[in-house]
């Protein structure tokens, strides 16, 4: 059952209680603010044959749809998530207004404050509908991170083992009868659990520069270990999370001299597109230094609203790692993605079979997600 199309904006989008929670974790890592509404108009007696449920609930919202960059999400069941930034007395009365007049919305919270609450909500929706249910956070809120905590795990660092505390997943590549074979494991690290191992109590969400440079001191630690144990890659190809100041930095010249010819090409390093937006001298700089030692580079976080005016910035990446594709129809997303660049697309998170056979026809290279493991 969906929300009846007269209800909510015009402009819409379909999303799962997983991806919700994901996103909701990023605008709270971000240092970002939001509001949310979490709408659940199933609870209404009548609710969607009955007009006058629709009209009263319509009614309500209405002033919360006018808010300034609003934005809708439809989840499961007719649920919805209105969401936009704090405003002013106009929206505290619209929202107040909703909440107390219909059962329909069924709670009203701040991002990051409300996090763990908002995410359990959506967790409950999720196992109700049947989806897969996400890893929540839990326990009291935890304290901003403070200058001394990152100066602290910054002293330790020579002593951590990161390359243990790597998890990994499966990029896959299929042949032309569609039999599929591991390409690589790309190798994650969950920055917030690490901090959190050492510093317990505090977040490093309300803090992006400090989260930026605990890892610009991180990913060149985790350069330097790779110098020492590149043997990992010698099973297959992999890709591990690193940044543009590594790449610039002597760790990266010692892994360099470390690398042994059979392992160049085998190692790839990724870097958020959003640090590379925020400084293209820099990127296209390291870029090049990797392109001599033949190490790749991966973009990541690229979403298909990015690939228009992507080219500049490809041209020093070996592979794009592109996310949130689901949302388009698979021709849109087809149409998006420039010809050349379709073969160097590692396409991530997908979940519809029909998304990535029709990716894959177009002549995108690699993929990863369960409709990846699953094909």
């Amino acid at each position: 059952m969906t929300v009846p199309p007269t209800f909510g904006p015009s402009q819409r989008h379909e999303t799962t209680p997983a991806e919700a929670v994901r996103f909701f974790g990023m605008v709270a890592e971000s240092g970002a603010t939001r509001r949310v509404l979490l709408l659940r108009p199933a609870r209404i007696p009548g609710w969607p044959s009955s007009s006058e449920s629709a009209n009263a609930l319509r009614a309500v919202i209405d002033p919360v749809l006018a808010l300034p960059g609003l934005v809708w999400h439809d989840l499961p069941g007719g649920d919805a998530l209105a969401i936009w930034r704090r405003g002013g007395e106009a929206e505290v009365a619209a929202e107040h207004s909703a909440v107390a007049s219909t059962p329909g919305v069924a709670a009203a919270f701040d991002v990051p404050a409300d996090l763990a609450a908002l995410q359990l909500a959506l967790s409950a929706i999720a196992s109700e509908h049947g989806h897969a249910v996400p890893a929540v956070v839990s326990g009291p809120p935890l304290a901003a991170a403070r200058v001394q905590d990152i100066a602290a795990v910054e002293r330790v660092a020579g002593q951590l083992d990161l390359i243990d505390r790597l998890s990994s997943h499966s990029v896959w590549s299929f042949g032309e009868g569609g039999q599929k074979m591991v390409a690589m494991q790309r190798f994650e690290l969950d920055l917030q659990h690490l901090f959190n191992m050492l510093v317990p109590g505090r977040t490093l969400a309300p803090e992006p520069l400090l989260r930026a440079r605990l890892w610009r001191n991180l990913s060149r630690r985790l350069l330097a270990q790779l110098a020492q144990r590149h043997e990992i890659a010698s099973g297959g190809p992999i890709s591990v999370p690193s940044d543009c100041a590594a790449l610039l930095s002597p760790e990266f010249g010692r892994f360099d001299t470390s690398l042994p010819a059979r392992l160049r090409g085998r190692i790839v390093l990724d870097i958020p597109l959003a640090q590379a937006v925020a400084s293209v001298s820099d990127f296209t700089m390291a870029a090049r230094i990797a392109a001599a030692a033949e190490v790749p580079v991966c973009l990541t976080g690229v979403r298909p609203e990015h690939l228009p005016g992507l080219a500049t910035l490809a041209h020093g990446a070996t592979w794009l790692r592109l996310e949130g594709c689901e949302r388009l129809m698979p021709e849109a997303l087809r149409t998006l993605i420039p010809v050349a660049l379709l073969p160097r697309m590692i396409v991530a998170g997908l979940t519809e079979r029909i998304c990535l056979d029709a990716l894959r026809t177009a002549g995108v290279g690699l993929f990863s997600g369960p409709a990846a493991e699953d094909a």
